[in-house]
């Protein structure tokens, strides 16, 4: 009351003491609000906090990647049951295969199950959240310590083998993961990551990475530069004169 006294004074005329003191309260209005936020702080700043953590969890980035890692945990173990439960048992690699992928996957190389002439999927789908996979895994696929190929088992056959390397670098990055269910999470992130394309998949670069590195080392043990019988004239565009065939 006493506010509203002292404002009716500063107006003139009386007859419009009413409108005057409302507008001088509304000039007030933006010290009041200021003032009541500072008091009342305390108790307004966990709803903020709380309000905050809300939009995150809704619109963030972040958010949207931990949604893709949660439907890979839980697509790639249910596909592998699925695969599994509709191949026979997975074959040991062959001697040759062993001789060649040792240098550079060690004992994973005794570790691993192959399944040859295999009916493979082309997509990992959960919900809205899908994987179309690329040319690669449309004709070999790796859950962890299980290997599909499309193909039919063909001894020293050389694309076979750097199938494999691709693959056995998958099995590589599933145990270093600690197991299928965070692999799931990784790679489906990873590819969210790049803008949901295949081939920029980090874990997708990683194994074309080893591919190359193969091929290096498998040439250096064959002599890829004086090769005998048929041979690819540049594999892959890396300028390499790859067998079609090893043989011993």
């Amino acid at each position: 009351m006493p506010v509203l006294i002292q404002l009716s004074v500063w107006c003139k005329p009386k007859h419009l003491a009413i409108i005057c003191v409302m507008k001088k309260l509304f000039q007030l209005l933006p010290l009041a609000i200021f003032i009541a936020v500072l008091v009342a702080w305390p108790a307004l700043a966990p709803l903020f906090d709380s309000a905050q953590r809300t939009f995150q969890r809704f619109w963030s980035p972040a958010t949207d990647t931990q949604v893709w890692g949660d439907a890979g945990s839980a697509i790639l173990p249910a596909t592998a049951q699925m695969m599994a439960s509709r191949h026979p048992p997975g074959q040991a690699l062959d001697a040759l295969q062993k001789k060649y992928l040792r240098p550079m996957f060690g004992d994973l190389v005794d570790r691993v199950q192959v399944n040859y002439n295999a009916k493979l999927t082309d997509r990992w789908s959960s919900g809205d959240r899908k994987i179309h996979l690329g040319v690669v895994d449309s004709t070999a696929q790796a859950f962890c310590d299980r290997i599909y190929l499309q193909a039919s088992y063909q001894p020293g056959d050389t694309i076979q083998l750097v199938a494999l390397a691709h693959e056995l670098t998958h099995f590589q990055q599933c145990l270093q993961l600690g197991g299928i269910q965070n692999f799931g999470s990784r790679y489906f992130q990873a590819y969210y990551r790049a803008n949901q394309k295949y081939a920029d998949n980090q874990f997708e670069k990683e194994a074309r990475a080893k591919e190359r590195q193969f091929i290096t080392t498998l040439c250096q043990q064959i002599n890829c530069q004086n090769p005998h019988g048929r041979y690819y004239i540049n594999y892959r565009g890396t300028n390499t004169k790859l067998p079609i065939r090893i043989q011993e």
